[in-house]
């Protein structure tokens, strides 16, 4: 199915949102919207930057995003720092899509936990 990555200004809200990207498989729109969103929605801190990302299907025009104002600021900061290599966005994309597209839920498990994602290798320290 046919997908868009869209960047909005939360900023400007009066913006209109950019097509960052483009693609065929929902897994890859998934790693994508997991990509942009710890690159540019996310400061180290795990604090919400002043851009935020949807995965849009065409043309069905479901959507799909990352929560903003996560209460899980520890977790979302491990999870940039871990998620720097194909094999970890690929597990974030199926871990999305397995929890229903809950981002809340990884963040709160990574803040919440010693160390480590469900079946994955340590986290690195905070």
């Amino acid at each position: 199915m046919p997908w868009e990555i869209r960047s909005f200004d939360m900023f400007d809200r009066d913006s209109e949102p950019l097509t960052v990207q483009t693609g065929e498989s929902f897994h890859d729109g998934l790693i994508a919207l997991w990509r942009h969103h710890l690159r540019d929605g996310l400061q180290e801190d795990g604090r919400d930057t002043f851009t935020a990302f949807d995965l849009h299907l065409l043309p069905n025009g479901e959507r799909y995003h990352m929560p903003r104002c996560s209460a899980w600021p520890e977790g979302a900061a491990r999870i940039k720092a871990w998620a720097a290599g194909a094999n970890e966005l690929d597990f974030l994309a199926t871990e999305y899509a397995r929890i229903f597209f809950n981002a809340e839920e990884l963040y709160r498990r990574a803040a919440e936990s010693s160390g480590y994602l469900p079946g994955n290798p340590r986290l690195p320290a905070h």
